[in-house]
């Protein structure tokens, strides 16, 4: 006779908190050093950061417990005045999609699960413009690589998905100069100006052995699903709306990555989440998990502060 399943499944969730709008974890760039070397470096620290902090994460909880880890919004962003010209915004969007993955690959392979536990990276955002065919006008790519250490292809990699945002907000890449029937202008530095569409086309992606489709792996974790908001998507994107875009609709946490977009009390839930995370990358920014009851935030969850950036809180299920 088969056992009865238990219902008190148990998962970490841990987040860096760290101030993102004016990408305030960037350094300064070098004179005459190239927007690849300088993208290359800063990706690096941010791995570095994250790897730091994942390990004592892992520390602090029991090794067959999961863990969720999760960036704010604009996490991976440089500057946008960094920018000299155009054409160092085109080799920036190149930059990031081809090799940012990449970084989080390395990442992940440096934290086996036989030592740390299963993990499944958040990675906060980065956002990429794509030009359209109109000159000058750009549609917006702001998306969260979801990473883990656990579930690898055929080819060795790990499996990997990406969440786009789905609307543009008009401090999204730096603050606008006025907004414009179909979006918002933008000047980076003198000389380059953009306007950038409000909505963007893409759509969640995953890459497995069996195909590269538009549902990302949100179960990744067995009966633990989960559902991602970037930012104004929060507000403006109904629940259930993006289920296609989904593995496993019926989602037991819901987290909010974002940089100036608060938790509400008015906002309704689909009626299996169960608690909702938040990390936002606001002014110094802010860290907070609730229970969800009825479908609505109920009680705030303490979390336990690891060092003066890093909080984990346990959930059971």
């Amino acid at each position: 006779m088969d056992k009865p399943k238990e219902n008190n499944m148990k998962i970490n969730v841990a987040s860096i908190r760290q101030a993102t709008f004016r990408s305030e974890f960037s350094l300064d760039r070098e004179s005459g050093q190239s927007i690849q070397d300088y993208l290359a470096k800063e990706i690096e620290r941010r791995i570095d950061l994250v790897r730091e902090n994942i390990l004592l994460a892992s520390e602090n909880k029991e090794k067959n417990t999961p863990l969720f880890f999760s960036l704010p919004e604009f996490f991976w962003n440089i500057k946008w005045n960094t920018l000299k010209n155009k054409d160092e915004l085109y080799q920036l969007t190149d930059y990031m999609m081809h090799y940012l993955s990449d970084a989080q690959e390395s990442l992940m392979n440096s934290l086996p699960e036989s030592e740390v536990g299963k993990i499944v990276l958040l990675a906060g955002t980065v956002a990429v413009l794509v030009e359209t065919s109109n000159n000058g006008v750009f549609e917006p790519l702001n998306y969260c690589l979801i990473s883990n250490n656990f579930k690898k292809k055929n080819d060795g990699r790990f499996e990997r998905s990406m969440w786009p945002k789905r609307t543009t907000s008009h401090i999204d890449f730096g603050l606008k100069d006025k907004v414009t029937n179909n979006g918002f202008i933008f000047t980076f530095v003198d000389g380059l100006t953009v306007e950038v569409l409000n909505k963007t086309q893409h759509v969640g992606e995953h890459d497995n052995n069996m195909n590269y489709g538009f549902s990302i792996d949100n179960n990744i974790i067995d009966d633990c699903p989960f559902s991602i908001n970037l930012c104004l998507d929060y507000g403006r994107v109904k629940p259930g709306e993006r289920n296609d875009e989904l593995i496993e609709s019926s989602s037991k946490i819901d987290f909010l990555l974002a940089c100036g977009m608060s938790l509400s009390p008015n906002y309704k839930y689909p009626p299996s989440v169960r608690f909702a995370v938040r990390n936002d990358g606001m002014r110094s920014g802010k860290v907070e998990c609730f229970s969800i009851k009825d479908r609505h935030l109920f009680q705030q969850v303490p979390q336990k502060e690891l060092n003066t950036r890093l909080s984990m809180v346990e959930l059971a299920l």
